[in-house]
């Protein structure tokens, strides 16, 4: 199964896992242009999964800019915000299995 959380991420599951996995546009000098998908890694349960999708967001937060401790903050919270909307949009469709 396949589960798009937004443009970048998704997840793909497999008997044993949840795989939370990017995609982007290479800027390497040999595949520039093309798609590349990358594994952020493997979990055994979503929790864990929601926890490092965050963690990679949060990251990525105003990669091309320079702000001072707040605005980065309240960059990190925006994004938190997004991230955590998107992920119930998509995973509220899924029922739970327990």
């Amino acid at each position: 199964m396949k589960i798009i959380i937004d443009d970048r991420y998704f997840i793909e599951t497999d008997k044993y896992n949840y795989i939370l996995k990017e995609k982007y546009i290479s800027q390497h000098k040999k595949s520039k242009g093309k798609e590349v998908v990358n594994i952020i890694g493997y979990y055994n349960n979503l929790e864990c999964l929601v926890e490092r999708y965050l963690e990679e967001r949060q990251k990525s937060v105003g990669d091309q800019l320079t702000v001072d401790l707040d605005g980065y903050v309240k960059l990190v919270d925006e994004s938190n915000k997004m991230a955590v909307s998107a992920l119930y949009d998509v995973l509220r469709q899924y029922t739970i299995k327990g």
